[in-house]
């Protein structure tokens, strides 16, 4: 009846009839002739009150409705996250208002603190950020542990099952603490925010089995040291350290020893028993040059435990040098202290690198570095360091064509190149076509 219905008006005897009868008898069909099914489709998490409506609640009285409010079973159901999220556009909105009446917040459950939380970051740069009032409440939340000890519902999506989430943003929060000059936190809260961060470089994420799982499938440690707590941390040490020598304004160069914390956190860190993480030790190759800046003799102190050369350490060697290589510039300074560790990296050129560096093309950087300190008169051809003719014994065809190409293309974009580099490339060019000749 249906398909004779939607034909009505382009009928003829003796269907005109028959179709009448039969509405008569069933009814008009209730579907539309142009589509025989229909789906819903449902974006977002739904809230059971709106971003404007909390905006006009005092803040009090928006804690109370956290606490106060549950959500029902079922699908597209108003949620957590869904209110969560309207939270978080109000904070967005008047940060200041919140943070003045911040530690009203402890005690509600762990997705409204971590939305609230990135509302919070979010906002950084626009210097409404009372840090005497956050920090205390970012310790609240670290106290609290990673599990969740209220009221938690099994396998719901939409929802923080754990402090876990939390802690993440909160150590974003605290990176952005260190960086955004227009929001620095005060150097008076110094030993405050290091007890925060104290706690998470011994946060549990990630763990052997999330680690193992995520560098066999897609994501490799570099990567994963600035989406996981404890490689967010050690990053965070970093710019921390960076942040206690601005302040500190010493004529004398500022070494580890100004800062004893940040100091046994970079030794227990090279701990294999304290911290085996590939996560974390990727965060020393990153930053090694400004590790190198902050101690240059701690830094060739401990070489050996940051890039391990034996073959057993080889997934360790390759997760930190590869993060030195793809993410730090070539330094000079780095070149004098890592010349045997340049050395081992052009003698494995063509081995069997480690999955952990899947996202990281490691030769080709190598090969830019190399090229960059021979640019700078680093690096010889003739050089007793012989690192620029032992790159072009072992390097593969397409490697070497990699190391020409750079060079090309920083002639193409520098605009004043001086004598003395056109004299360098010249005679390496000249080297070339000799030695294919």
């Amino acid at each position: 009846m249906r398909r004779l219905f939607w034909l009505n008006g382009h009928l003829s005897e003796p269907w005109i009839d028959r179709c009448r009868k039969l509405v008569e008898e069933f009814g008009e069909p209730t579907e539309s002739a142009k589509f025989s099914a229909f789906a819903q489709e449902f974006i977002g998490s739904r809230s059971p009150i709106s971003a404007e409506e909390l905006k006009a609640l005092p803040v009090k009285n928006i804690v109370q409705r956290l606490k106060s409010w549950e959500p029902s079973p079922g699908f597209m159901m108003p949620s957590r996250e869904g209110l969560a999220e309207r939270l978080a556009t109000a904070v967005t909105e008047d940060p200041r208002r919140f943070v003045a009446d911040i530690d009203s917040f402890r005690g509600v459950h762990p997705t409204y603190v971590r939305f609230l939380i990135q509302a919070l970051q979010n906002v950084l740069a626009t210097g409404q950020v009372d840090w005497i009032r956050i920090l205390p409440f970012l310790k609240w939340i670290v106290d609290q542990g990673e599990e969740f000890k209220g009221k938690a519902v099994k396998d719901r999506l939409d929802e923080d099952p754990d402090w876990r989430g939390a802690r993440r943003t909160l150590a974003y929060l605290l990176e952005g603490g260190f960086t955004q000059t227009a929001v620095y936190i005060p150097f008076e809260l110094r030993a405050a925010a290091w007890e925060i961060l104290a706690v998470l470089l011994r946060d549990s994420d990630p763990t052997p089995e999330d680690e193992a799982r995520q560098i066999r499938t897609h994501e490799d440690a570099s990567h994963m040291s600035i989406n996981r707590t404890r490689g967010i941390a050690m990053h965070t040490v970093v710019r921390y350290a960076l942040w206690v020598e601005r302040h500190l304004d010493e004529p004398d160069p500022i070494t580890l020893r100004k800062m004893p914390e940040v100091q046994a956190a970079f030794e227990n860190g090279l701990d294999e028993k304290l911290e085996p993480s590939l996560t974390v030790r990727s965060v020393y190759g990153r930053w090694f040059a400004w590790i190198q800046h902050l101690d240059s003799k701690w830094a060739r102190e401990h070489v050996a435990q940051i890039f391990p050369k034996d073959d057993a350490n080889l997934a360790m060697w390759t997760v930190a040098w590869g993060s030195y290589v793809c993410f730090s510039a070539a330094f000079s300074d780095s070149l004098q202290t890592l010349l045997p560790e340049y050395r081992l990296a052009i003698e494995r050129l063509g081995g069997v690198l480690p999955s952990e560096t899947k996202s990281q093309n490691i030769e080709a950087r190598l090969a830019e570095h190399l090229m960059g300190f021979f640019w700078h008169g680093n690096l010889e051809l003739d050089g007793s360091d012989g690192l620029i003719g032992l790159f072009w014994k072992k390097a593969p065809v397409e490697l070497r064509r990699k190391a020409l190409q750079a060079l090309g293309r920083w002639l193409h974009t520098k605009e004043a190149i001086g004598l003395e580099i056109l004299k360098r490339l010249r005679g390496l060019w000249e080297w070339r076509v000799q030695t294919v000749s």
